[in-house]
């Protein structure tokens, strides 16, 4: 599952034509994204702190700043753009947990075989890749 950073699509604008100072959304949320901030961003001056995905994309889609988010939460909305490509070492892991004792019960198979059809048509969007055009 990769991830880039984003930023609303205005501010994104401003910012790399220079009418706007490039912030930094701070990261609580998890270990990943957290480190992920403070390598891309290690002057550490946030004025505004999330602790979780959903609080990032708010902030995000109010030009608070820029911060990372996964591809299939940052890609889906339209208020939002890309401020930096995904790159290889930010990518985590999707997995789906079950209780070993459940496997071999059939709506558990009849599930996870389900999500694995879903997520494999989803599979671009996951892997950050953008249509081009």
């Amino acid at each position: 599952m990769a991830s880039a950073v984003y930023g609303a699509r205005d501010y994104c604008a401003a910012v790399k034509s220079g009418q706007a100072v490039e912030k930094w959304i701070g990261v609580d949320c998890c270990d990943y994204h957290g480190i992920w901030t403070k390598q891309a961003w290690p002057q550490a001056e946030h004025t505004f702190y999330v602790d979780e995905a959903s609080l990032t994309l708010a902030a995000l889609k109010q030009g608070l700043g820029v911060g990372f988010l996964p591809c299939f939460l940052g890609d889906s909305d339209p208020k939002l753009a890309r401020f930096r490509q995904p790159e290889k070492q930010h990518e985590l892991g999707l997995w789906l947990l079950y209780h070993r004792d459940l496997r071999n019960i059939k709506r558990v198979m009849l599930f996870r075989e389900h999500m694995q059809r879903e997520i494999q048509q989803a599979a671009a969007l996951f892997e950050g890749v953008l249509p081009v055009g």
